[in-house]
Protein backbone atom coordinates (compact mmCIF):
# COMPACT_ATOMS: atom_id res chain seq x y z
CA UNK A 1 0.00 0.00 0.00
CA UNK A 2 2.63 2.64 0.72
CA UNK A 3 4.68 2.22 -1.94
CA UNK A 4 1.78 2.06 -4.56
CA UNK A 5 -0.33 4.56 -2.88
CA UNK A 6 1.58 6.48 -0.48
CA UNK A 7 4.35 8.32 -2.43
CA UNK A 8 7.06 5.37 -1.73
CA UNK A 9 6.77 5.38 1.97
CA UNK A 10 6.27 9.42 2.13
CA UNK A 11 2.74 9.60 2.56
CA UNK A 12 0.03 9.54 5.02
CA UNK A 13 -3.47 7.37 5.55
CA UNK A 14 -6.34 9.43 6.47
CA UNK A 15 -8.85 6.94 8.06
CA UNK A 16 -12.17 8.31 8.79
CA UNK A 17 -15.15 6.97 11.06
CA UNK A 18 -17.62 6.17 8.32
CA UNK A 19 -20.19 5.64 11.67
CA UNK A 20 -20.17 9.42 11.50
CA UNK A 21 -21.21 9.42 8.37
CA UNK A 22 -25.17 9.73 7.67
CA UNK A 23 -25.30 7.57 4.25
CA UNK A 24 -28.84 8.17 2.84
CA UNK A 25 -30.29 7.08 -0.29
CA UNK A 26 -30.94 10.21 -2.00
CA UNK A 27 -27.43 11.05 -1.60
CA UNK A 28 -25.51 11.92 -4.63
CA UNK A 29 -22.18 10.29 -1.96
CA UNK A 30 -22.22 6.75 -1.84
CA UNK A 31 -20.26 4.91 0.76
CA UNK A 32 -19.67 1.61 0.70
CA UNK A 33 -16.94 -1.51 1.67
CA UNK A 34 -15.02 -2.62 -1.26
CA UNK A 35 -16.11 -6.43 -1.71
CA UNK A 36 -13.21 -8.63 -2.96
CA UNK A 37 -13.42 -12.08 -5.67
CA UNK A 38 -11.34 -13.64 -7.56
CA UNK A 39 -11.79 -12.93 -11.28
CA UNK A 40 -13.96 -16.29 -11.94
CA UNK A 41 -15.95 -15.36 -8.53
CA UNK A 42 -17.29 -12.01 -9.53
CA UNK A 43 -17.95 -13.35 -12.78
CA UNK A 44 -20.27 -15.85 -11.59
CA UNK A 45 -22.00 -13.40 -9.31
CA UNK A 46 -22.65 -11.25 -12.75
CA UNK A 47 -23.87 -14.71 -14.36
CA UNK A 48 -25.75 -15.65 -11.60
CA UNK A 49 -27.57 -11.51 -10.98
CA UNK A 50 -28.41 -11.57 -14.97
CA UNK A 51 -29.92 -15.08 -14.74
CA UNK A 52 -32.14 -14.28 -11.49
CA UNK A 53 -33.07 -10.96 -13.20
CA UNK A 54 -34.34 -12.54 -16.45
CA UNK A 55 -36.10 -15.46 -14.14
CA UNK A 56 -37.80 -12.52 -12.19
CA UNK A 57 -38.93 -11.08 -15.96
CA UNK A 58 -40.35 -14.05 -17.17
CA UNK A 59 -42.49 -14.17 -14.11
CA UNK A 60 -43.58 -10.77 -13.77
CA UNK A 61 -45.55 -10.66 -17.27
CA UNK A 62 -44.55 -6.97 -17.27
CA UNK A 63 -45.35 -4.93 -20.21
CA UNK A 64 -43.02 -4.30 -22.78
CA UNK A 65 -42.98 -0.49 -22.00
CA UNK A 66 -41.76 -0.75 -18.07
CA UNK A 67 -38.92 -3.19 -19.06
CA UNK A 68 -36.42 0.23 -20.03
CA UNK A 69 -37.54 1.13 -16.19
CA UNK A 70 -36.61 -2.76 -14.91
CA UNK A 71 -33.72 -2.54 -17.34
CA UNK A 72 -32.74 0.45 -15.64
CA UNK A 73 -32.34 -0.35 -12.03
CA UNK A 74 -30.75 -3.70 -12.62
CA UNK A 75 -27.66 -1.75 -14.95
CA UNK A 76 -27.79 0.80 -11.89
CA UNK A 77 -27.44 -2.38 -9.41
CA UNK A 78 -24.30 -3.65 -12.48
CA UNK A 79 -22.44 -0.55 -12.14
CA UNK A 80 -22.49 -0.28 -7.88
CA UNK A 81 -20.88 -3.98 -8.24
CA UNK A 82 -18.02 -2.73 -10.89
CA UNK A 83 -17.54 -0.08 -8.59
CA UNK A 84 -17.48 -1.44 -5.27
CA UNK A 85 -15.82 -4.96 -6.06
CA UNK A 86 -11.84 -5.74 -6.48
CA UNK A 87 -9.62 -8.48 -7.16
CA UNK A 88 -8.88 -10.56 -3.67
CA UNK A 89 -5.01 -9.86 -3.95
CA UNK A 90 -6.33 -6.42 -2.31
CA UNK A 91 -8.01 -7.54 0.57
CA UNK A 92 -5.57 -6.53 3.13
CA UNK A 93 -7.01 -3.29 2.04
CA UNK A 94 -10.13 -3.50 3.89
CA UNK A 95 -10.73 -0.21 1.47
CA UNK A 96 -14.40 1.75 1.69
CA UNK A 97 -14.63 4.26 -1.24
CA UNK A 98 -16.93 7.07 -1.56
CA UNK A 99 -18.56 7.57 -4.96
CA UNK A 100 -19.67 10.43 -6.17
CA UNK A 101 -22.75 9.70 -8.64
CA UNK A 102 -23.51 12.75 -11.12
CA UNK A 103 -26.85 11.79 -11.95
CA UNK A 104 -28.31 11.81 -8.33
CA UNK A 105 -27.01 15.34 -8.20
CA UNK A 106 -30.20 16.81 -9.56
CA UNK A 107 -29.68 20.15 -7.61
CA UNK A 108 -26.04 20.56 -8.99
CA UNK A 109 -24.38 21.12 -5.49
CA UNK A 110 -21.24 19.75 -6.36
CA UNK A 111 -20.79 21.34 -9.48
CA UNK A 112 -18.51 23.92 -7.66
CA UNK A 113 -16.07 21.07 -6.58
CA UNK A 114 -15.48 19.79 -10.17
CA UNK A 115 -11.93 20.98 -11.22
CA UNK A 116 -8.59 18.90 -13.02
CA UNK A 117 -6.03 17.09 -12.57
CA UNK A 118 -3.24 16.51 -14.87
CA UNK A 119 -2.08 13.34 -15.08
CA UNK A 120 -0.40 10.24 -17.19
CA UNK A 121 -3.32 10.40 -19.16
CA UNK A 122 -3.47 14.16 -19.89
CA UNK A 123 -5.93 16.28 -18.32
CA UNK A 124 -8.60 14.80 -16.57
CA UNK A 125 -12.18 16.03 -15.00
CA UNK A 126 -11.50 15.81 -10.90
CA UNK A 127 -14.22 16.32 -8.10
CA UNK A 128 -12.10 18.07 -4.96
CA UNK A 129 -14.47 17.58 -2.41
CA UNK A 130 -14.25 19.68 0.21
CA UNK A 131 -15.21 18.06 3.33
CA UNK A 132 -17.76 20.26 5.09
CA UNK A 133 -21.61 20.60 5.32
CA UNK A 134 -22.89 20.99 1.96
CA UNK A 135 -26.37 23.05 1.44
CA UNK A 136 -29.30 21.07 0.35
CA UNK A 137 -27.37 17.61 1.14
CA UNK A 138 -28.25 15.17 4.22
CA UNK A 139 -24.47 15.22 5.25
CA UNK A 140 -24.92 17.77 7.92
CA UNK A 141 -22.04 17.23 10.12
CA UNK A 142 -19.05 16.73 7.43
CA UNK A 143 -16.37 18.59 9.55
CA UNK A 144 -13.17 16.76 9.63
CA UNK A 145 -12.74 17.07 13.09
CA UNK A 146 -15.87 15.07 13.27
CA UNK A 147 -14.81 11.97 10.63
CA UNK A 148 -10.93 11.70 10.41
CA UNK A 149 -10.57 8.91 12.94
CA UNK A 150 -6.64 8.99 12.28
CA UNK A 151 -3.45 9.83 10.58
CA UNK A 152 -1.34 7.38 9.64
CA UNK A 153 2.11 8.69 8.76
CA UNK A 154 3.98 6.53 6.24
CA UNK A 155 7.18 4.47 7.38
CA UNK A 156 9.26 7.16 5.97
CA UNK A 157 7.68 9.84 7.40
CA UNK A 158 7.80 8.12 10.98
CA UNK A 159 10.83 9.84 12.42
CA UNK A 160 10.56 12.05 15.49
CA UNK A 161 12.11 14.65 12.91
CA UNK A 162 8.77 14.50 10.39
CA UNK A 163 6.24 13.95 13.22
CA UNK A 164 6.77 16.83 14.49
CA UNK A 165 7.29 19.06 11.69
CA UNK A 166 3.85 16.87 10.16
CA UNK A 167 2.07 18.68 13.63
CA UNK A 168 4.01 21.77 12.92
CA UNK A 169 2.10 22.16 9.81
CA UNK A 170 -0.95 20.68 11.07
CA UNK A 171 -1.01 23.89 13.42
CA UNK A 172 -0.04 26.58 10.86
CA UNK A 173 -2.77 25.68 8.88
CA UNK A 174 -5.51 26.01 11.94
CA UNK A 175 -6.17 22.14 12.22
CA UNK A 176 -4.46 21.71 15.49
CA UNK A 177 -7.85 19.50 16.79
CA UNK A 178 -6.45 16.74 13.93
CA UNK A 179 -3.07 16.77 15.89
CA UNK A 180 -3.93 14.12 18.46
CA UNK A 181 -4.88 11.73 15.89
CA UNK A 182 -1.70 11.64 14.22
CA UNK A 183 -0.15 8.36 14.44
CA UNK A 184 3.56 7.02 13.33
CA UNK A 185 2.98 3.28 10.61
CA UNK A 186 5.08 0.92 12.32
CA UNK A 187 5.34 -0.94 9.33
CA UNK A 188 8.56 -2.87 8.37
CA UNK A 189 9.25 -1.02 4.81
CA UNK A 190 12.02 -1.30 2.21
CA UNK A 191 11.67 1.10 -0.64
CA UNK A 192 12.21 -0.71 -3.83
Amino acid sequence: MWRGYGGNGNGAAIVFDTAKIAAREESPLVIAHVHYGTGPERQNWLQRRIAEFGEILAKSEMPDDKLSIASYYFFERLKLFAIFTKHCGFLEENEWRVVYMRDRDTAHVFDRMFSYWVGPRGVEPKLKLKIEAIPGLPETNLTLAEIVDRIILGPSLSSPLARNTILKMLDSLGRADLKDRVVSSTIPFRAV
